[in-house]
């Protein structure tokens, strides 16, 4: 079977944020869908954790337990997330994180091909000082860097940097889903490397 071009597939671009507890858990969720190289549609959902968010984390997102007393808790979006997750290749930044944090409340969601931005910035931009989101979107010419991570912020700004990625990519190699995964693919993930042997 052949692999289409890059830009006709659908990917899902996903970000989440935790509770900094040990297990973590969801506090919010954000995905962006990218179609026929173009973005489209996101959702975002906050989350009510069973254990409260820790002091460290609501540094990190600015996230408080406050923010959430009155969203649902994470059974209670966990249909509607995987609804926008299946059937796309799903992209992320450091995309293992977000995906061990995802299959910890969703157990028997499996994900299919993942591709991780950080990988692919590394093939880019060799030259790149710092691969942090926030760093590479301001390399990229996509403006400031920014200092508070939340869901919404980070999976647009992904977006918008795989699309740059994946841009500059296509002008030197043949750029197909097998190439694009192959280049960004989750190598720290064993279990995500399994999933995606078919491709390669």
């Amino acid at each position: 079977m052949l692999s289409p071009p890059w830009f006709q597939c659908h990917f899902v671009v996903l970000d989440v944020e935790g509770n900094g507890g040990s297990p973590q858990e969801i506090v919010e969720v954000a995905v962006v869908h990218i179609l026929d190289g173009q973005l489209g549609t996101a959702r975002d959902w906050k989350v009510r954790p069973q254990c409260p968010i820790t002091p460290q984390a609501t540094r990190v997102h600015g996230i408080t337990n406050e923010d959430l007393a009155d969203q649902p808790p994470f059974t209670q979006i966990a249909y509607e997330l995987v609804a926008e997750l299946d059937s796309a290749t799903i992209v992320g930044h450091h995309v293992g994180v977000d995906l061990n944090l995802l299959r910890r409340q969703l157990p028997n969601w499996r994900p299919g091909t993942c591709i991780d931005t950080l990988r692919l910035a590394r093939h880019v931009f060799p030259e790149a000082s710092s691969y942090a989101l926030g760093a590479l979107n301001q390399h990229a010419g996509g403006g400031d860097s920014f200092t508070r991570h939340r869901a919404k912020e980070d999976a647009h700004m992904t977006a918008r940097l795989f699309l740059t990625l994946a841009s500059k990519l296509s002008k030197n190699v043949h750029l197909d889903l097998l190439a694009l995964a192959r280049i960004g693919s989750n190598q720290d993930d064993p279990i995500l490397q399994a999933q995606q042997r078919s491709l390669f």
